[in-house]
């Protein structure tokens, strides 16, 4: 489950994870897209906040596309479900 926000946006509408690890996304502009992982997520991946991830999805005309992605920080809600599926990026 992944989805994307401006985080300064997102502050506004008092949305804040519990971090586990790392920091808050911010609204920063930037040549890095920083991410929120789950921690259960995190742990099946074996990483932690600071390192990198590439992204990989199939567009809806079957072309192959791929983003960088910085892990921000990694969070729980509580819930296992989620946490083992949760990532959230930056636009």
């Amino acid at each position: 489950m992944g989805s994307a926000a401006d985080p300064d946006a997102e502050k506004s509408l008092e949305f804040t994870p519990n971090l586990t690890s790392g920091r808050d996304l911010d609204g920063k502009p930037s040549a890095e897209v920083d991410a929120h992982i789950g921690s259960g997520l995190a742990k099946s991946m074996n990483v932690n906040a600071g390192d990198g991830l590439n992204l990989l999805a199939v567009t809806s005309d079957g072309a192959l596309n791929g983003v960088d992605v910085q892990i921000a920080g990694v969070v729980s809600s509580g819930i296992a479900t989620m946490d083992d599926r949760y990532l959230h990026i930056t636009l």
